[in-house]
């Protein structure tokens, strides 16, 4: 092998070795911002406002809040109690026949625990009601109408999967013909 051939073999990793001693290890300044530039971003982040707290909620609005609250609360406590009282005509009515007296005073009993669920579905129509003003109005209070919101919901839905199971149980969805 020649040393021309060895010298070709063995330039580019010369080159690399040569150019590597010459790359700048320092601070590169290229990539921070000129002065100008800082005084700038310093002079609009200082001019910047941040957003105003929301309103407090006013005295009338909470009111109605805690009315509409206690509604819902009280409606699903008598819901519930004339559930428990009523479990065990709705179970009887569950293994009946159709038509028969236990069947009959179970439908009817589903009635009376559809009909006692009005004060939550109310409640949950108010408080729909009241996000609404409080949103138009700007009277403060949304993040509380919210929250109370989520809470009648989840009773009004608690109660619904008490009457589905009620009406799954008392319908003998396993019996033909029905």
């Amino acid at each position: 092998m020649s040393s021309l051939q060895l010298f070709r073999r063995h330039a580019a990793s010369l080159a690399l070795i040569v150019l590597t001693g010459c790359a700048n290890t320092g601070h590169y300044d290229v990539l921070l911002p000129r002065p100008i530039e800082q005084a700038q971003a310093e002079d609009v982040l200082a001019h910047h406002k941040r957003p105003a707290p929301p309103p407090a909620m006013v005295p009338a609005l909470r009111q109605q809040l805690k009315s509409i609250s206690a509604n819902a609360a009280s409606g699903d406590e008598a819901f519930r109690a004339l559930n428990t009282r009523s479990s065990t005509i709705l179970a009887a009515g569950r293994t009946a026949p159709q038509q028969s007296d236990a069947w009959v005073a179970a439908e009817e009993t589903l009635s009376a625990l559809e009909a006692a669920r009005g004060p939550t579905v109310s409640a949950h129509h108010d408080i729909d009601a009241l996000y609404i003003q409080a949103m138009v109005s700007n009277d403060g209070g949304v993040d509380e109408i919210l929250h109370a919101q989520h809470d009648i919901a989840q009773i009004e839905d608690a109660q619904n999967v008490i009457l589905a199971q009620w009406r799954i149980a008392v319908s003998h969805p396993d019996t033909p013909d029905r």
